[in-house]
């Protein structure tokens, strides 16, 4: 948070929030929704560029390390055709035809230049250039370009030298979201036994909780807030 509070990488900001989530078996990480003050609203594709959220490969002869980390950690997937077994992809219903699709979208459609739309949603710039990268999945070799790229900050990946997307959003449904994850509680089950007797209408039930080894792990070693 020291990069966005103090450093003010994206100028000042009104409000933040963030819910931090312990997924499988992965270390915990945060979904955070920054407000930002009108003078600093990324309003245009020009704001977009200016603070640096970019879904494109970055030119290997100019700077290698930020293509490395874009390959190694800013990639989706591979999914759809080249990779049907992806976890992102999920069954839906269309024209009455299942299929089986990426549920974030990828792959991007190419956008020559980044483009805000009326209800403040940022396409991004994903050009038809020649920038591509090579990834192995399950042995298989494959050519990736811009329609694969995670938007990101060039600038924080560089520094954190991890997966950090970044994204221009302007929704309510944003909030919503975190706020899901904000009142999110552990998994539960609840479990129903009915023994076979005419006369006995009791129901027993057993409401257990589950906490993940990873959120156990948190509690214990106490890893500090950001």
């Amino acid at each position: 948070m020291t990069e966005i509070t103090k450093t003010k990488i994206f100028g000042r900001e009104l409000c933040w929030m963030y819910p931090v989530e312990n997924q499988g078996r992965g270390l915990p990480h945060i979904h955070l929704l920054l407000t930002m003050f009108d003078i600093n609203k990324v309003t245009s594709s020009e704001d977009v560029e200016k603070r640096g959220i970019s879904a494109r490969i970055p030119d290997k002869d100019i700077d290698k390390d930020l293509f490395d980390l874009v390959k190694k950690f800013m990639i989706h997937g591979p999914c759809g055709d080249l990779n049907p077994n992806c976890p992102c992809m999920e069954e839906k219903e269309v024209n009455g035809k299942k299929i089986r699709i990426c549920s974030k979208g990828y792959p991007k459609p190419f956008q020559e230049e980044t483009v805000v739309l009326e209800n403040g949603q940022a396409l991004h710039a994903r050009p038809r250039d020649k920038k591509i990268v090579e990834v192995f999945v399950s042995g298989k070799r494959f050519e990736l370009h811009n329609r694969w790229v995670v938007p990101h900050n060039p600038y924080l990946l560089k520094k954190f030298r991890c997966h950090i997307n970044v994204e221009k959003v302007n929704s309510v449904t944003s909030v919503k979201y975190l706020h899901k994850y904000v009142h999110k509680l552990p998994d539960r089950a609840t479990m129903n036994y009915e023994e076979k007797i005419d006369h006995d209408e009791i129901k027993e039930y057993i409401d257990s909780t589950v906490c993940l080894s990873s959120g156990g792990r948190v509690e214990n070693i106490r890893i500090p807030n950001i």
